[in-house]
């Protein structure tokens, strides 16, 4: 990705409410400070390029905020992604383990339901 390596190499730092943030900490602060920076970041970019109609001229500063806030939308989606993933994951093995409890349950219920000759000849088996 052509825009992390900008950041990377231009070490990008990002103005937040807990303190500046380098590239690699947007994947650890909560996704709150995210978006709130996003938020600060799209001020900061609206005041440079000026809200009128008239188009804003692509100065460095523009680039680099544009920039800033591509990366943090980034980072912000694929967290939200992966959590949403994870908790599917986590969903998905409570299911499974109660399914595999009532099935377990079931077996136990068949055998306490058999005769005693029944059981002493599986037993013997």
């Amino acid at each position: 990705m052509k825009l992390l390596e900008r950041a990377i190499r231009q070490r990008w730092r990002f103005d937040s409410s807990i303190g500046p943030l380098s590239t690699e900490q947007l994947w650890d602060v909560d996704l709150k400070v995210l978006d709130e920076t996003y938020v600060y970041l799209g001020q900061k970019l609206r005041a440079i390029a000026g809200e009128g109609l008239a188009p804003a001229s692509e100065s460095t500063d523009v680039s680099r905020y544009g920039g800033k806030m591509a990366l943090l939308k980034h980072v912000y989606d694929t967290r939200v992604a992966e959590s949403e993933a994870k908790e599917e994951r986590v969903l998905m093995r409570q299911k499974a383990d109660r399914l595999d409890e009532i099935i377990e349950r079931k077996k136990n219920q068949e055998l306490e339901e058999l005769s005693i000759e029944e059981l002493e000849a599986m037993k013997n088996d």
